[in-house]
């Protein structure tokens, strides 16, 4: 009589070595091209010189779970999307600066011409302006920020790099990795560059 508890035979462990490999064969396909992307791009290798980023880099990446994961958060926009993002945060009423701001996002966005659909935009914590800001920007979305954390997105994404009442543009992956800041010095052209770019590397999203 054979025991419940047999040891395995020399196939059946064949067996289960070759789903394994294959499991990891999958996910390797899945990841390795992003991993790729990411050490080229932002370690310059096989890239021309002139290709370094222009915003600021964040290394490592911050997660924009950090900033809440409940409904119509951030992290669960990114998550049901899918898409690149541009995300904007600030403090306060969306001011003259966050309007400006906003118009730059959209402008960046049409420039990406075919990879349009790859790319979304985001505005963060504002919530009285949404009715007139949804009007001019119907493509915009309205991310939820937790009362608790209002001013404090750039300080949690940035380890206090940027003062918490800074208007900021955020270059999030479909992944929710945080990896490019744009502060006031940056131009619009600055993001179609670093935008442009990364589509161009990566296949996610």
């Amino acid at each position: 009589m054979s025991s419940v508890n047999a040891m395995p035979t020399e196939q059946e462990q064949a067996q289960r070595r070759k789903s394994q490999l294959k499991l990891l064969g999958i996910f390797a396909v899945a990841t390795v091209p992003v991993i790729a992307a990411f050490v080229m791009y932002f370690g310059g290798i096989a890239i021309p010189g002139n290709t370094t980023n222009k915003g600021h880099l964040l290394w490592p990446p911050a997660e924009i779970s950090v900033l809440g994961k409940y409904e119509n958060s951030a992290s669960a926009i990114i998550a049901q999307e899918q898409k690149w993002f541009l995300m904007l945060s600030g403090n306060g009423a969306c001011s003259e600066q966050c309007l400006d701001l906003l118009h730059a996002m959209r402008q960046v966005h049409v420039s990406m011409g075919r990879e349009l659909e790859r790319v979304g935009r985001m505005l963060v914590g504002v919530t009285d302006q949404q009715g007139t800001l949804l009007k001019q920007y119907p493509k915009l979305k309205m991310a939820v920020l937790d009362p608790s954390m209002q001013g404090r997105v750039a300080p949690l994404l940035s380890d206090g790099e940027v003062s918490a009442d800074a208007w900021v543009i955020w270059l999030v992956d479909p992944l929710g990795n945080v990896l490019l800041r744009y502060d006031a010095e940056h131009t619009g052209y600055d993001m179609i560059s670093d935008l442009k770019r990364l589509l161009k590397l990566s296949n996610i999203g």
